[in-house]
């Protein structure tokens, strides 16, 4: 199980942030990958479908097929993926040991995902989704205020 050193924990305390390269492994960066493509995919296909843009872009790499189709529509809304992304291959991120154990070392033994998912894709140079600070946590069953 991966575990963070006391160093990083230290840096992640005193910056607010630690960056740990190659955690990831590639066979889950592609199964991300995946489950994001399909996401587009069906972003682009309900929008041609609501005449929102001309062109679905179905050829264009991963990299460039959503801003490609955000330059035919505009940002002007929120954008938020909820149910779009529940797959397979984002549940299997949620179980990737490294991840786990890099939770674990900052919050302890005892861990609880959140069955919901939101994805909040971005276009270039777009500034239109701002998510505040907020708490989800009445969203977990038998939460009650003030218990932490």
């Amino acid at each position: 199980m991966f575990q963070l050193t006391k160093d990083q924990i230290q840096q992640y305390h005193d910056e607010g942030f630690l960056i740990l390269r190659g955690v990831v492994g590639e066979q889950t960066r592609r199964e991300v990958q995946t489950a994001f493509s399909r996401a587009v995919d069906q972003q682009a296909r309900e929008w041609k479908a609501k005449g929102l843009i001309k062109e679905t872009y179905p050829n264009l790499p991963f990299d460039k097929r959503y801003a490609a189709l955000r330059e035919q529509f505009p940002a002007t809304m929120s954008n938020s993926w909820r149910r779009i992304l529940v797959s397979p291959e984002l549940f299997r991120v949620w179980q990737d040991p490294a991840l786990i154990g890099i939770a674990r070392s900052l919050l302890g033994d005892e861990l609880f995902a959140s069955g919901i998912w939101n994805g909040r894709p971005r276009a270039p140079g777009q500034n239109k989704q701002t998510i505040d600070w907020h708490q989800d946590a009445h969203y977990v069953p038998g939460y009650q205020p003030g218990e932490g």
